[in-house]
């Protein structure tokens, strides 16, 4: 069972009702369990259903709805049309305020994570030749280049990385949030000017969950081998075709 297969099954999971004996229900879980994304994922699924929940109860009864259930057959004997009228209407009402509910609250919600944003960013780096909106060697035209295009040209970056050779940058959005691609060539790579190294630039505070000291995290991820760390105000993602060992130092 894969990640997506789990989320399939665990769509229909509902936190605090008894559930049949179902394996495949109870193999869903426990991947969640082991795996973080899955599990960040089923903690917003059943936040979701509490709040549905919640939402259930706080609807208010409509006025005099108690007072029509209990004279309803007074009420049917002596207006039988006028009734049915106001049965029709507090239903079509309930109805519309359970639609608006179930809108709000069931539809597929957006994963904001960090690991969303990570994973993401590492398939753009993965990708053969990630497109560049400007090819240049030079770190002053590309600082100025993202600041000019309101993206984040004024990241703090380590003193080895920084020595790097640049390829050039680009303009990407994650969750209509802006983000500033930094392309490197190492040393590593025997084309010459060929990219390798990925540096993806984000506001820190458009991403829960980030890392929350300049001390980089490794990872080797999808082949790439990957640091993720947060300075001031800027959460960084660096990816490559390197060894981790490579990355390592660069920090």
């Amino acid at each position: 069972m894969n990640s997506q297969q789990a989320k399939d099954i665990l769509l229909l999971y509902r936190p605090g009702v008894p559930e049949p004996d179902q394996p495949e229900l109870a193999a869903a879980l426990d991947l969640a369990r082991r795996d973080p994304e899955l599990k960040q994922w089923l903690q917003e699924h059943e936040a979701t259903q509490q709040a549905l929940r919640a939402r259930f109860r706080a609807i208010p009864v409509p006025e005099g709805l108690r007072e029509q259930i209990l004279s309803e057959r007074h009420a049917h004997l002596a207006a039988p049309k006028r009734r049915k009228a106001i049965m029709a209407l507090t239903v079509a009402a309930l109805a519309l305020i359970l639609m608006a509910v179930l809108f709000d609250f069931v539809r597929p919600h957006e994963d904001k994570s960090f690991a969303n944003f990570q994973s993401r960013m590492i398939r753009t780096a993965a990708r053969q030749y990630p497109k560049m909106d400007l090819e240049a060697r030079d770190p002053d035209q590309i600082r100025n280049y993202l600041l000019q295009h309101q993206a984040h040209g004024d990241y703090v970056i380590p003193a080895a990385l920084d020595r790097t050779a640049r390829t050039g940058c680009a303009l990407l959005q994650w969750q209509v949030k802006p983000v500033s691609m930094v392309c490197f060539h190492s040393s590593t790579n025997s084309a010459a000017n060929i990219a390798d190294l990925f540096l993806f630039i984000i506001n820190r505070s458009d991403v829960p969950n980030a890392p929350a000291a300049a001390v980089p995290q490794f990872a080797q991820t999808n082949r790439m081998a990957t640091a993720s760390w947060s300075d001031k105000d800027k959460t960084y993602v660096l990816a490559g075709w390197v060894d981790e060992s490579f990355l390592r130092r660069l920090f």
